[in-house]
């Protein structure tokens, strides 16, 4: 479960960070345990620059960097990026703690090339089919996210259509779920609202 401190209000549903932890953050914790460690041949073979003794990657680092999240916005508001309304700090702190939960999702990689690419695969799952789970739940929720989406169709801000083709429909309704009219994705067949 989340901690208290980051669960809270937050601005971004509990299921979804708690999903978040168990689909991705829970087996990074797994796979840098010293026991399953001491079965790994490439642990073996050079334990001192495994990426598994780096720093933590997984959900106790990951409720860390988010409980302190808020309070740095809330510093740098204003004094290191120009002040926000409201409105827009609150998409900024929802956004940030989104982005907390999945910038090390990739260290599930436990392997030098896994350890260079995570922020790679961090982007890149946010677009695949297992992650059409999540978006549901964070555009019906009544938080920053779905509020910005929502003003953001009313002011008719994507008003064309991406041109790549390469989007899934998962991350596509999150960042563009303010266009109206529905296609089918190229990647999975489904109808989604780019």
């Amino acid at each position: 479960m989340v901690l208290d401190e980051v669960r809270g209000d937050a601005p971004v549903p509990a299921a979804v960070l708690d999903k978040l932890e168990e689909r991705y953050l829970r087996p990074i914790e797994q796979a840098a345990k010293l026991e399953g460690l001491l079965a790994d041949p490439l642990f073996l073979a050079d334990p001192i620059n495994h990426p598994a003794l780096f720093s933590d990657h997984g959900p106790i680092h990951v409720r860390d960097v988010a409980a302190c999240y808020h309070d740095l916005a809330e510093t740098a508001n204003g004094l290191l990026i120009s002040p926000r309304p409201p409105e827009r700090f609150a998409f900024l702190v929802a956004y940030g703690l989104l982005a907390t939960y999945l910038h090390d999702i990739g260290m599930v990689d436990l392997t030098m090339t896994g350890r260079r690419l995570h922020p790679i695969y961090a982007a890149h799952v946010v677009f695949a089919a297992e992650f059409e789970d999540l978006i549901d739940p964070l555009l019906g929720f009544d938080g920053p996210l779905a509020q910005r989406c929502k003003r953001s169709r009313k002011r008719r801000r994507f008003a064309s259509r991406p041109t790549s083709s390469s989007a899934s429909c998962s991350a596509s309704r999150l960042f563009t779920a303010s266009h109206s009219s529905p296609r089918r994705c190229s990647t999975t067949g489904r109808r989604c609202g780019i």
